[in-house]
């Protein structure tokens, strides 16, 4: 559940978010949490605008591997999350189905001779959070193939 990015935000919310039990006692491991101030005052409701504690890394964005004969990329959150992907290529491979749900996902591409590409469109969903990802893979031994 991502906090409210306009209105009020109860403490009970903004606890509720980031795993705190009422009452709320924000601990010293709260400050530097996402999104939330290293140190000092917070300001309610300001700082917790659209806040999250789900975290993709990275956090969304096109991502691209290269290599001899294998390249891969792994795209993980701290939550279980729903992986939707298409595309693909010869030699390529992923770690979790499509509309699967796991914490990490890895994209591989495998290529004994010659050169070889993957790539894929991706959606990591978790909590109501979404992240979007171009995935780009590509080996070449400098062989034919």
């Amino acid at each position: 559940m991502t906090l409210p990015s306009s209105g009020p935000i109860t403490l009970d919310q903004a606890a509720a978010e980031y795993g705190l039990s009422p009452p709320v006692v924000l601990p010293n491991s709260f400050w530097g949490k996402p999104g939330m101030p290293s140190s000092g005052p917070l300001a309610l409701p300001g700082d917790f605008y659209g806040k999250s504690n789900v975290i993709f890394t990275p956090d969304g964005g096109a991502l691209l591997d290269t290599g001899l004969t294998n390249a891969s990329i792994e795209i993980t959150c701290n939550f279980a999350a729903v992986w939707t992907y298409a595309g693909g290529g010869t030699g390529s491979a992923v770690s979790v189905p499509s509309g699967g749900e796991a914490v990490t996902i890895t994209f591989s591409l495998f290529n004994p001779s010659g050169f070889r590409s993957a790539f894929w469109t991706v959606t990591g969903t978790a909590l109501g959070v979404t992240r979007n990802f171009t995935v780009n893979l590509e080996c070449d031994t400098g062989g034919i193939g």
